[in-house]
């Protein structure tokens, strides 16, 4: 039952999916598909914040030192 749920969803998410791209192409537009991509971007907020010799270092060019 569990794999039938599971198969069932992708199925529905990917026909969704396909759906609004394949609308986007058609009126020539690309703002949903690079919507889409934008939106299962994995690393949204960089490196975290770093501790090194006691210090916490949040900006980008102390935590490249």
């Amino acid at each position: 039952m569990q794999n039938v749920t599971r198969d069932t969803l992708r199925k529905a998410h990917w026909t969704y999916v396909n759906g609004i791209l394949l609308e986007g192409l058609e009126q020539g537009d690309t703002k949903p598909f690079y919507g889409y991509i934008k939106s299962q971007k994995q690393d949204s907020k960089g490196v975290s914040p770093l501790r090194a010799h006691g210090q916490l270092h949040s900006d980008a060019p102390s935590k490249a030192q």
